[in-house]
């Protein structure tokens, strides 16, 4: 969920893609001032939009069925889904975040 959530976000080009283990993710760059000789920048829809038009059963397989009712009640916002952690060996790397964090729950 967490590709779901960053898929088609914007950033600055001094920031480095954090990705996740095993991750595929890739920055497509936006270049300044590439359309005034003509050069339009890729289309690319916001992940939440294209998960938006997936099934309500898609949603819930892919999301989990606790994440997908506290999602559909509005307990967190979807770009919530995609969060930084910090992996020992590699660094800064993106996860998604268990149901009890989105929630702002703490073990007991």
């Amino acid at each position: 969920m967490s590709c779901w959530a960053m898929h088609g976000t914007v950033h600055s080009f001094d920031e480095t893609l954090d990705d996740h283990h095993n991750g595929r993710c890739a920055m497509i760059p936006i270049v300044p001032l590439a359309e005034s000789i003509g050069i339009k920048p890729p289309e690319i829809e916001p992940g939440e939009t294209v998960f938006g038009r997936l099934s309500d059963e898609e949603q819930r397989a892919r999301m989990g069925p606790g994440k997908w009712e506290a999602w559909k009640a509005g307990k967190f916002q979807f770009s919530d889904l995609s969060q930084s952690y910090e992996d020992k060996v590699y660094g800064t790397m993106r996860g998604e975040p268990s149901l009890k964090a989105l929630l702002g729950e703490t073990a007991q």
